[in-house]
C-alpha cells in the first residue's frame, strides 16, 4: 500500500457502527466508544422528531415506507423554529427495488428539496453539531458565550435564536 494511503487510513476515525443494531445490550453499547464508534442506528422507529437521547442507541423517526407522512407532519410543525427537530428516515435501497416504490424517494425530494430552513445532514454531521453545542463555554451569569469549535452553531437564549461563529466570543445581554 502506498504511504499516502496508509496515512489517510491512520488519520481517519471510523465513527458509525458498521451495521444496524438489531440485537444489543448495555455491555455492548458501553464498549462502542472504546473502539471509536460514536453512534449506532437501531430499527426501533419512535415516530417523533426529537434529537437522539443516546447516539449509541439512535432510534429513527420512521422507516422509509412511512416517510411521506412524517415529512408532511414536520413541514406542518411550528415548533422547529423554537427547538431542533430531526426527521430520521431509515431503510435500505434494495427495498425500493423489491417493493417497486422508488417514487417515494422522488416525492420526498420534491417535498424537502427546496426547503432552505431544513438542514440535510448525515448522522456524522448531526453528532458533530451536537458535540459542538455541548462544548460551548458560558460565563457563570450566562451573559457571554465562547464557541471553541470549528463549526458555526445556533442555540436559543432568552427565547431568541443566536448564531455563534466558529471561534467567536459573543455577549448575550
Amino acid at each position: 500500500m502506498p504511504k499516502k494511503r496508509r496515512t489517510y487510513f491512520a488519520a481517519t476515525r471510523f465513527r458509525p457502527i458498521p451495521s444496524r443494531i438489531h440485537s444489543w445490550n448495555d455491555r455492548v453499547v458501553r464498549s462502542l466508544p472504546a473502539i471509536g464508534i460514536e453512534y449506532a442506528r437501531t430499527v426501533q422507529s419512535h415516530g417523533g422528531f426529537h434529537m437522539p437521547d443516546d447516539p449509541l442507541r439512535w432510534h429513527p423517526t420512521c422507516h422509509h415506507k412511512d416517510m411521506l407522512e412524517k415529512i408532511e407532519q414536520l413541514l406542518a410543525s411550528n415548533s422547529w423554529f423554537s427547538r431542533m427537530e430531526l426527521l430520521f428516515i431509515w431503510g435500505h435501497s434494495y427495498e425500493f427495488d423489491n417493493d417497486d416504490n422508488w417514487e417515494l424517494v422522488d416525492r420526498a425530494g420534491e417535498l424537502l428539496g427546496g426547503e432552505k430552513s431544513i438542514w440535510k445532514a448525515s448522522m456524522t454531521d448531526i453528532v458533530s453539531y451536537q458535540n459542538a453545542l455541548k462544548s460551548l463555554r458560558f460565563t457563570v451569569d450566562r451573559s457571554m458565550v465562547h464557541n471553541p469549535n470549528a463549526l458555526e452553531v445556533w442555540f436559543s437564549a432568552d427565547g431568541e435564536a443566536v448564531r455563534i461563529a466558529a471561534g467567536e466570543t459573543k455577549r448575550l445581554r
